[in-house]
C-alpha cells in the first residue's frame, strides 16, 4: 500500500508552481556545440557498454537498443529530460529502484546510488522529485541511510511539516508499494491525480516476464519480494509521463524493448530455473531504455550528460560521494548482487575496479 500520501501531496502542491526556468545552454549555439555533445554522448556510451565485469552480454544489449532507436539512447534520454525540465516545467519526476538478491533476498548495491544521486541532481535543478520503492524493511533502511549519506532527508513519515525551501534543499519523499500482490489502479490514480508525473525513471528495478514472474539473474523466482511496479508505469502513462529505464541484465523493468535479444544472449533469458519456465527476460517496455554494464554506472553517465546539457555540471556528485553512499548502503544491509557479500562492491566488481570505472565516466565529461 502507498504511504504518506497527504504529506507528499502537500509539499509537492506547494512547490511545483514555484520552480525557476532553466534554459538549455546549446540553444542558439552553433553546429559545433551540438556535435561536441553528440561526441560526448558517444564516448560515454562506449564506456558504459564495455564488458568490464565479463558477463558477456552488455555489448549485444547496447547494440540492440541503439539499433531499436536508430540513435545513441543515452543522448536521446538526456535531451528528452532536458527538454522536459526546461520547456514543460516538470511537475514531478519519480525514480524507482530496488532488487532483492538471493539467498537472503535483500537489496543489492546496484541501483541504490544511481537512483539517489539522480534524485539529488534533479532536486538541485529545482525539479520536484520522489522515490518509489518496494515495501521491504531492508530496502526502506538502505534507502534512508543512502539518502542521508548523500545529504538528503527521506520523508518516510506523514507527520512532519515540510516547507517549499526544505523540500528543495533536503527532503526526498519516499513512497512504498506493497510486495507480492497486484496494486490497485485506484491507489496510484489517486496520488498521481494530485502529483501529475512528467517522467518516471527506473534504475535497476526488477521487472516481470510475460507470465508476471520476477526473477534473479540466476533464474530464481523472486516475485514475493517485489511490487508490481509496472502498474505504476501504466498509470503514469495516462498522464502523458515519459518512461525511462536503466538496466544491465535483461530482467529489469523496460527491457521488453529488446526482449528478443535478452532471450537470445542472456543466461536464463529464455528459460529460467523456476517452475514458470518463462525465462527471466522482462516483458514491459519503456519509452527510453539505457543499457549499461552496471546500472549505477549508466545512471551516473545519464546524470552527468543531463547536467552538461543544462550547463549545471557542478551539481553532479563525485566518485568519493558515490563510495561514501555505497558504504552507507552496505552498512545498512545492502549486498553485492553477484556474490551476495555485504561488501563495498557492485555486480561483482571490487571497490577499486568500480571506482576506476566511475572515474572513466567522470573524466569523459569534465
Amino acid at each position: 500500500m502507498l504511504h504518506y500520501e497527504k504529506n507528499i501531496r502537500r509539499i509537492f502542491n506547494a512547490s511545483t508552481t514555484q520552480r525557476k526556468t532553466i534554459f538549455l545552454p546549446w540553444e542558439n549555439h552553433n553546429r559545433g556545440t551540438r556535435l561536441s555533445i553528440v561526441g560526448l554522448a558517444s564516448k560515454l556510451r562506449d564506456i558504459i557498454c564495455a564488458d568490464i565485469n565479463k558477463r558477456g552480454v552488455v555489448g549485444d544489449l547496447c547494440e540492440a537498443v541503439t539499433s531499436k532507436y536508430g540513435v545513441n539512447p543515452l543522448l536521446l534520454v538526456c535531451e528528452t529530460l532536458a527538454d522536459i525540465i526546461q520547456s514543460r516545467r516538470a511537475d514531478v519526476i519519480f525514480i524507482s529502484f530496488g532488487f532483492a538478491t538471493p539467498p537472503k533476498y535483500v537489496q543489492e548495491t546496484d541501483g541504490v546510488t544511481g537512483a539517489v544521486f539522480l534524485a539529488r541532481a534533479l532536486k538541485r535543478l529545482g525539479v520536484a522529485t520522489a522515490l518509489i520503492i518496494d515495501e521491504r524493511t531492508d530496502l526502506i533502511r538502505v534507502t534512508g541511510e543512502s539518502l542521508r549519506a548523500a545529504g538528503l532527508k527521506p520523508a518516510f513519515t506523514g507527520g512532519c511539516s515540510l516547507s517549499v525551501r526544505s523540500l528543495r534543499n533536503a527532503w526526498i519523499p519516499v513512497l512504498t508499494l506493497r510486495t507480492a500482490y497486484p496494486l490497485t489502479r485506484g491507489d496510484l490514480t489517486e496520488i498521481f491525480s494530485d502529483l501529475p508525473p512528467s517522467a518516471i525513471v527506473f534504475v535497476e528495478k526488477a521487472g516481470h516476464n510475460y507470465l508476471g514472474v520476477y526473477h534473479s539473474m540466476k533464474g530464481i523466482d523472486v516475485s514475493q519480494h517485489h511490487s508490481h511496479v509496472e502498474e505504476v508505469m501504466n498509470v503514469a502513462r495516462t498522464y502523458d509521463a515519459i518512461t525511462i529505464s536503466v538496466g544491465d541484465g535483461g530482467n529489469e523493468v523496460g527491457m521488453g524493448v529488446i526482449e528478443d535479444t535478452v532471450r537470445r544472449v542472456v543466461p536464463y533469458g529464455n528459460a529460467c530455473r523456476c517452475p514458470c519456465r518463462g525465462g527471466i527476460a522482462a516483458s514491459s517496455t519503456v519509452d527510453y531504455l539505457v543499457t549499461s554494464v552496471i546500472s549505477n554506472v549508466g545512471a551516473y553517465a545519464m546524470e552527468l550528460l543531463l547536467l552538461k546539457l543544462l550547463g549545471k555540471l557542478n551539481y553532479a556528485h563525485s566518485v568519493s560521494d558515490e563510495i561514501l553512499c555505497l558504504k552507507s548502503a552496505v552498512s545498512s544491509g545492502a549486498v553485492d548482487g553477484v556474490t551476495g557479500a555485504p561488501k563495498v562492491m557492485v555486480d561483482g566488481l571490487p571497490r577499486s575496479a568500480y571506482e576506476e570505472l566511475l572515474y572513466r565516466v567522470l573524466n569523459a565529461v569534465v
